[in-house]
């Protein structure tokens, strides 16, 4: 499941750490959707860095930002062929 030959294998754990608005949240978000979403509304299909069928976030914050990646995540699970990922969010 790499989506880019420079993912790391399977299975494996992801630990980002930085200080407060050092772009932590960013870089993970970039990771998993790519350019995947934006791809996708011109038409084109894009490609996820970090393709996952299952994904779980644990933090201690709630953070708008990860309501954007489970719209995304929720598009691309309902989306037409050959746009659609079977993904559990």
């Amino acid at each position: 499941m790499k989506g880019n030959k420079y993912s790391s294998d399977w299975s494996f754990r992801l630990l980002v750490t930085g200080g407060s608005h050092s772009g932590k949240t960013n870089i993970v978000i970039n990771l998993i959707l790519g350019n995947k979403l934006q791809c996708m509304f011109k038409g084109k299909k894009g490609d996820r860095y970090i393709k996952n069928d299952d994904l779980i976030l644990v933090g201690k914050h709630a953070e708008p930002k990860w309501e954007l990646v489970r719209n995304a995540i929720y598009i691309f699970a309902n989306s037409p062929e050959p746009y659609q990922e079977n993904i559990l969010f």
